[in-house]
């Protein structure tokens, strides 16, 4: 699920959760591949739901899945490729499970 607005978002920031995938297991999969935290950018370093989330309508079990993913001039197509294959992985595995 994407999060936002797509009209009045920053081009180079994604907020997105996934069915089934908490945000700490997708940031652990991403470690040292993308730049990404949990929540909104409120909220990243807070153990709590982002409000900015619930003000936005998005569900208590989305937000707990909810990543801010963010790249900038240098992140190269490679690296976004990484990344998608990083939470295609993740998917994946929590399919099995």
């Amino acid at each position: 699920t994407v999060h936002g607005d797509p009209r009045h978002t920053l081009p180079h920031v994604l907020n997105v959760s996934f069915p089934g995938i908490f945000s700490e297991d997708a940031i652990e999969s991403l470690e040292g591949i993308a730049a990404v935290s949990n929540g909104s950018a409120g909220t990243s370093a807070c153990a709590i739901r982002s409000h900015v989330l619930a003000a936005m309508g998005v569900t208590d079990e989305e937000s707990d899945g909810a990543i801010r993913l963010s790249w900038c001039h240098a992140t190269r197509l490679d690296h976004l490729e990484e990344m998608v294959a990083a939470l295609a992985r993740l998917r994946d595995q929590n399919r099995k499970e």
